[in-house]
């Protein structure tokens, strides 16, 4: 008799084994378990940082509502080179919340990526623990493009904020002359 039938040589039915099953189900719920925990951790030091995030932009937002409306007060007795700073001032603003936009878009790209890949992740480990090893490394790779980008943004957004407050400064100092 062959060894992949239900029967053995004499006929009788083979014994199921229902620990070895019982251990592979166990195994693969256990690991899946382990990539939700991570995702779970992931997913909250995202959001923590992404109030951080609008916290300061509501700071900055609140900054430049107060220097336009001293603007608008003053605006009638300003000559071309403060004129010139206002321009850039308003250039700056729309700037900072291009690069919002921007960031927003690339979070909810990433997240949607997650998700995607979650998806995905699940399916796999139906199918075999090696598939899920490397979409584990996927997702940790995406995971590290998001750092990146969030780096690049934060760092990006700090040069143009320590520009305009380099040119609020100036504009000040000539207001004041």
């Amino acid at each position: 008799m062959d060894r992949r039938t239900n029967q053995n040589q004499r006929g009788n039915p083979r014994p199921f084994d229902h620990g070895a099953v019982a251990d592979r189900a166990y195994r693969q719920i256990h690991c899946r378990n382990g990539w939700i925990y991570g995702l779970d951790e992931f997913h909250m030091a995202l959001g923590e940082e992404r109030a951080g995030f609008g916290h300061r932009m509501r700071k900055e937002k609140d900054n430049v509502k107060r220097l336009e409306d001293i603007l608008s007060n003053r605006n009638s007795g300003f000559d071309q080179d403060n004129k010139r700073l206002f321009d850039i001032i308003q250039y700056r603003v729309a700037d900072i919340s291009r690069l919002k936009e921007q960031m927003e878009a690339a979070e909810s790209q990433h997240k949607q990526q997650l998700d995607d890949m979650v998806a995905q992740q699940q399916k796999l480990s139906d199918q075999n623990n090696e598939g899920n090893l490397v979409t584990f490394n996927l997702l940790q790779r995406r995971e590290q493009e998001l750092l990146q980008c969030e780096e690049k943004f934060t760092k990006n957004l700090a040069e143009k904020h320590d520009i305009w407050e380099s040119e609020k400064l100036q504009m000040e100092r000539n207001t004041k002359k």
